[in-house]
């Protein structure tokens, strides 16, 4: 029999989690460096707006606009199954 584990998950549900962040990894390197920066900041490091814009020493809309134009892209790089997970 099968343990839950730590996460809760069975063992195929930790598989396709795992599969799933390979191939949005896969995704986001061929992504340009701006677009994969504010996503990486967004979405890994939960960073706000405003942090981005202050780091990167940019405005709030530039970091906004990169964020939505990076999410369009990446959801053009991934197989349709996992489109819906990204709908901006």
């Amino acid at each position: 029999a099968w343990s839950a584990g730590r996460t809760g998950r069975s063992p195929a549900e930790e598989l396709i989690s795992g599969e799933v962040a390979i191939i949005i990894a896969s995704a986001l390197e061929r992504l340009d460096a701006d677009h994969r920066t504010v996503l990486e900041l967004r979405f890994i490091e939960q960073r706000k707006i405003r942090e981005m814009a202050d780091l990167l020493q940019v405005s709030t809309g530039t970091v906004a606009g990169r964020l939505r134009r990076g999410l369009e892209h990446l959801q053009q790089l991934l197989p349709d199954e996992l489109r819906e997970l990204l709908e901006v």
